[in-house]
């Protein structure tokens, strides 16, 4: 994934370059477009509600103050009846006459009328309350009170057929406005609901489609985006996909080929690595034979050098020179005898392993990974160890004894299905070490008599395995312990000093 993300920067800031900025320009200028036009669509619905609110709100004020002047002509009208009540039965109260007046005024020099002839109503209204209060006659100021009634109730009429019309008015423009708005939201949807089905298959679509395509990347699905039908401001996006997916086709293939070579590499250099293990172990057997052969003829000598002598006092005995010659050939041949003997035990001889600081742990596990090339793969290899143990040992010959004990019991197992269990153990001064195995087990008398040269109880095996183990394990000052599990199969027991040991001084003594 880290490779995806590199690479996805890398070819979207390349496209991302001056070189480039007219593709780039057209994934962000039709993006641009239509975020702006849909903001200006909703500022421009916003500002509309807030206009139609603020002019309402304004017309709302002259009928508030219309319906108080209303009011206020109502009452005037009827504190009118009441004197004309009043100077029927010949009683006129002056004093409502004067309040009478100075409320007229005040409703004539309003601006709260719709009307502008209730102005000139209300005028003659107050002109004929003042006539009333001239006339000395009782009919004729009655006659002059009807009259300004007749005016107010006019001027009441007049207003409240104005009112009516306005109301029909606005109720008029209500609806013109409800239908514009009707109008303004069917065509709203009209392109509205094209722009989304459009939206949806040419850009949500795509961009689901993408996404998936991503996620199948991450699985290593390479698949190309489909660009048939895709919006011309993802077109951009897509190619650039498909350009990542492209090369991300040729890094893998790269990579695999780099990886197969590796494989192939590590394959050749194991099998080159087996090859001389198996040399070393064959080495190490021609090396046991040597010791025994060595020792045979170190065993040989003493009674060819004592029949050599006696051979030579023979000579001196003798008077027939052809039996003279008959000894001769043989003292030639025991000094033959004798030369062989010794370049054979020359030829033993070898220099020590100088001692080393060796993980045993980490040898345990490399030797797991390198046998597993070699033995039947039905066997698992269990390590029981810790972290770390470092002994001092000679590294070489600890690890092909390590692997002939793992090797002999993977051979004791065959083509069965088992296990091995390696289990390292930290005793202070030493280190354990336990090879287990759930083939037969060893035989009662191998157990009973220990180990010994060419003595294998296994098909096919020359029997100096476990000699050359017991050799390492003596010079390093160390100890071999065999013997069978409970329940069932074979365990090899090694103690391994982890310091100085008397292998230092024998080989200082060489």
């Amino acid at each position: 994934m880290r490779l995806v993300g590199q690479l996805g920067n890398t070819i979207f800031d390349r496209h991302a370059q001056p070189g480039s900025s007219a593709k780039t320009g057209l994934l962000h200028r039709p993006v641009w477009l239509l975020t702006g036009g849909i903001a200006l669509l909703l500022l421009l619905a916003f500002g509309l509600l807030l206009y139609s609110s603020w002019r309402h709100d304004r017309e709302l004020d002259p009928l508030e103050r219309h319906l108080s002047y209303l009011s206020a002509l109502e009452s005037a009208d009827q504190r009118i009846q009441d004197i004309i009540d009043k100077a029927t039965l010949g009683n006129a109260d002056q004093a409502a006459l004067a309040s009478l007046h100075e409320a007229m005024r005040r409703l004539n020099n309003s601006n709260g009328y719709l009307n502008p002839r209730s102005h000139e109503l209300i005028s003659a209204a107050q002109e004929g309350l003042t006539r009333f209060s001239r006339s000395a006659e009782p009919a004729a100021a009655v006659t002059h009170l009807n009259s300004a009634r007749l005016l107010m109730r006019k001027a009441l009429a007049s207003e409240f057929d104005t009112q009516q019309t306005i109301m029909i008015d606005k109720r008029a423009a209500a609806r013109r406005e409800q239908h514009i708005a009707l109008g303004l939201l069917i065509g709203l949807l009209m392109v509205l609901i094209p722009l989304g089905r459009h939206i949806r298959h040419h850009i949500i679509r795509p961009i689901d489609t993408l996404g998936n395509l991503m996620t199948l990347m991450s699985e290593q699905d390479y698949t190309c985006a489909p660009t048939k039908g895709v919006d011309p401001m993802l077109l951009p996006l897509f190619e650039n996909y498909n350009r990542m997916v492209n090369r991300l086709v040729t890094l893998e293939q790269s990579h695999q080929r780099r990886e197969d070579t590796l494989t192939t590499s590590v394959q050749q250099a194991t099998r080159i690595l087996l090859k001389q293990q198996q040399r070393v172990a064959q080495a190490e057997r021609l090396g046991a034979v040597g010791e025994i052969a060595a020792s045979v003829a170190h065993e040989l000598r003493n009674p060819l050098t004592a029949t050599h002598m006696a051979l030579q006092n023979l000579r001196r005995d003798l008077s027939d020179p052809e039996l003279i010659d008959r000894v001769d050939l043989i003292l030639i041949e025991i000094r033959r005898i004798n030369q062989q003997l010794n370049m054979l035990l020359e030829g033993a001889r070898q220099t020590p392993e100088p001692l080393s600081n060796v993980d045993i742990v980490a040898v345990l596990r490399e030797l797991r990974t390198l046998v597993r090339y070699q033995i039947n793969e039905r066997i698992d290899i269990d390590i029981d160890a810790p972290d770390e143990l470092v002994c001092r040992l000679p590294e070489a010959q600890f690890r092909q004894c390590l692997l002939n004990l793992i090797l002999n019991a993977a051979q004791i197992i065959g083509e069965n299905a088992g296990r091995i269990r390696l289990t390292i153990k930290d005793n202070g001064d030493c280190a354990q070490l336990l090879v287990e195995d759930d083939g037969p087990g060893f035989p009662p008398e191998m157990l009973q008599n220990g180990v010994r040269a060419f003595g294998s109880w296994r098909r096919g095996g020359t029997g100096l395995g476990l000699i050359m183990v017991r050799r390492f394990v003596s010079d390093i000052g160390g100890s071999l312990r065999l013997e069978n599990r409970t329940s069932r199969g074979a365990r090899i027991i090694l103690e391994l000093p982890q310091g100085r040991s008397h292998y230092v001084e024998d080989a200082a003594s060489h």
